[in-house]
């Protein structure tokens, strides 16, 4: 071999050596292929990049390091390339997909390049992994999309304004605000166009884009918007974007809507002085009101008014009901009362006025008059509802310099209309009225403490057979000694605990000591007989009642035949679903219940056929002019119709012989009164009965 040969063969042992080592420490993937697209050889990294030994590969297709949809394109490529010298691949490196082993499908950057070498052609492809590269490509994508989806989302009001202050870009509630369907309709649209102050938003604006020393800190200001609704109260914030990136200096501006906020505050201002449902001003109100405008000259009468009956209403209807009828008087109010008086609601039915007046008699006149307007029906789903109003007066200066005073002299005259024999509803105060106020409040507080103490004992009077006197069951009376030890009237302090709230408590302790003492009796061997006690109407619509009353007679051992519960007719008034549902259980309990003092209520014998009741007790006002000729039909009517509907007939207060008779002869069987007993201590009374 000469010289020349010598350089030759080493220098192809250096190209090999130099091939060899390229293969071999290149990082992308190296794939030589012949035109017939059979790999002749592949790098170190393309057995890493596709997952095959380069045994798996020399001498297979490069087909087999490609997706399908570009495998079956690949042969007509190259054989195109050949025939036309065209070229779609070589020299243009192009984003394609590979084929790993496992059959994963990843993204690569391919170059391909032709080389002839020993008369062969050979093409060398050039594979560059593009899976990390992608994945940050789509992370940033997707981080934009997140950032614009946030925006977008957004409740603030958020935008860019250019240089010029025109609206360069606007999110959805921004657009929504402005009216516009899209940001096509807001682009170069003046920023400062959409205030009432244009002007004064521009150059305030402009002053910030030009003052480098105020971007750090920043710009904000509030500003009405108008809208086709109204307009809106909106805090803005402003801050400076610099330029960069070939863009512009920009303001980005984000927008509060504050109009609820706002909305809220004159809401919470208006409430701190008005009441909520009447709008009338509250007491608090209305005494700053009184106190700044009240001058020495000017005599005022304070005028509170009462409206009862109310949780009668709301018993037959629904608390709505209650609210509608309270609304309408403050409407009648507000109409009748001059532009010179205030008004205000105090409690949930309770009104007062301050009314400058020349005279107590003209005081006088005007409580009349609200009153009859008060009293006027009221349209309750159809239905007429009447109540009764109370007025009671006070003077300023006459009765006191404090307003909360004159209230409270004015309410005590109402309070007290309860036990008035006088026939007009408007009631003037004097002093007498405020000692009795003083009394009555005394008493319920005596009240409080006799129920802690158990200082309220249990009478019962017999009910009894008229025809031979006798005992068929007894009626429990609360009898109550002060304590000096002298008797308080149960008219007195039932009237009191009804007028407090203590009207359950009073019921529910009565309860107790007849279902004890019942108890009792039947442990000594004893005979019993029904005992019946009075529940107040407020606690017999109490959906608590009836699981009360079972829980006693478990808790002592007594049947449920020896109770009885008396009502009056206001406590069934009308026929609600809670009463009904307490009636209907007291029966199924197995407890008899009656209606007392019948007749003297507001309603007709007509709802009788609508409640499960066992009997009915005429009222001892209808016994006591029996042997008078209208009074005599009273007592038969009543008698009539209970036994038409299979009720039980019991009169109260029989007190003589005639009385007796003309209920016997006209078919009533039961009476009770002093004519049989007056009514005794419980023990005293059951061993009345056990001796006869």
């Amino acid at each position: 071999m000469n010289a020349t040969n010598t350089r030759l063969v080493g220098t192809e042992l250096s190209f090999a050596q130099l091939y060899e080592g390229l293969l071999r420490s290149a990082v992308d993937a190296i794939i030589v292929t012949d035109t017939e697209g059979t790999i002749r050889s592949v790098s170190d990294s393309t057995q890493t990049l596709f997952g095959h030994e380069r045994s798996e590969l020399i001498g297979n297709s490069i087909n087999c390091l490609m997706p399908r949809h570009h495998s079956s394109r690949h042969n007509g490529y190259i054989e195109r390339y050949l025939e036309t010298g065209e070229k779609r691949i070589l020299g243009k490196g192009r984003n394609v997909e590979g084929l790993h082993k496992s059959g994963h499908v990843f993204p690569l950057h391919l170059s391909i390049s032709r080389v002839q070498t020993l008369g062969e052609t050979l093409f060398i492809g050039i594979c560059h992994d593009l899976s990390d590269y992608t994945k940050v490509l789509e992370r940033a994508e997707l981080a934009e999309k997140r950032y614009l989806s946030i925006l977008e989302n957004q409740r603030e009001l958020i935008c860019r304004l250019d240089a010029q202050l025109n609206i360069s870009y606007a999110n959805s509630s921004m657009q929504a605000l402005l009216e516009s369907t899209s940001i096509s309709e807001l682009e170069s649209k003046p920023f400062q166009s959409i205030f009432e102050n244009t002007d004064e938003v521009r150059e305030q604006l402009n002053t910030f884009f030009r003052s480098p020393q105020a971007w750090q800190q920043g710009l904000r200001f509030t500003g009405h918007i108008p809208t086709h609704t109204g307009s809106c109260y909106i805090d803005w914030s402003f801050s400076y974007i610099p330029p960069g990136h070939g863009e512009s200096a920009e303001l980005q501006v984000i927008g509060t809507d504050e109009t609820a906020r706002e909305e809220a505050l004159k809401t919470a201002h208006f409430l701190e002085h008005h009441d909520p449902l009447t709008r009338l001003l509250n007491k608090r109100a209305f005494i700053d009101a009184f106190n700044r405008h009240k001058t020495s000259e000017q005599p005022y009468a304070f005028i509170y008014l009462n409206l009862n009956r109310l949780q009668v209403v709301q018993h037959m209807f629904s608390p709505d009901a209650t609210d509608r009828i309270i609304l309408e008087a403050a409407r009648r109010i507000a109409v009748h009362t001059p532009a010179t008086s205030l008004a205000t609601r105090i409690y949930n039915s309770d009104f007062a006025i301050a009314l400058p007046i020349k005279s107590s008699q003209g005081a006088t006149e005007f409580a009349h008059t609200i009153v009859h307007a008060l009293e006027h029906p009221y349209n309750i789903y159809n239905e007429r509802v009447q109540l009764d109003v109370a007025a009671g007066i006070s003077i300023w200066p006459d009765d006191g310099s404090q307003v909360e005073d004159l209230l409270h002299h004015a309410e005590s005259a109402v309070a007290l209309s309860g036990i008035s024999t006088q026939a007009s509803h408007v009631y003037i105060f004097d002093e007498s009225m405020h000692e009795e106020r003083k009394k009555r409040a005394h008493t319920e507080q005596a009240l409080r403490r006799a129920f802690e103490c158990d200082l309220i004992d249990v009478y019962l009077q017999p009910k009894s057979c008229l025809a031979t006197a006798s005992t068929l069951g007894f009626e429990a009376l609360a009898r109550w000694n002060d304590e000096q030890g002298n008797p308080v009237s149960p008219v007195l302090f039932v009237a009191i605990a009804e007028e407090t709230g203590l009207g359950a408590e009073l019921d529910r302790y009565i309860l107790r000591k007849v279902v004890s003492s019942i108890s009792d009796t039947l442990a000594t061997g004893q005979q019993c007989r029904t005992v019946a006690v009075n529940i107040t109407a407020q606690h017999f619509n109490d959906h608590q009642l009836v699981d009360h009353v079972s829980s006693l007679l478990n808790e002592y051992k007594v049947p449920a035949s020896l109770i009885e519960l008396e009502v009056t007719e206001s406590a069934i008034l009308s026929v609600t679903p809670k009463v009904q549902d307490n009636l209907l259980r007291l029966r199924e309990l197995g407890i008899r219940v009656s209606i007392d003092d019948f007749g003297t209520g507001y309603s007709s014998l007509a709802y009788l056929k609508d409640l499960n009741v066992d009997a009915i007790k005429i009222d001892k006002s209808f016994v006591d002019h029996i042997e008078e000729e209208n009074g005599l039909k009273l007592v038969k009517a009543i008698i009539s119709i209970a036994q038409s509907l299979n009720l039980d007939v019991i009169a109260e207060g029989i007190e003589t012989e005639q009385q007796k008779q003309h209920l016997l002869r006209n078919g009533c069987v039961i009476g009770q009164g002093f004519y049989f007993s007056k009514p005794l201590p419980f023990q005293e009374a059951i061993n009345k009965l056990n001796l006869s």
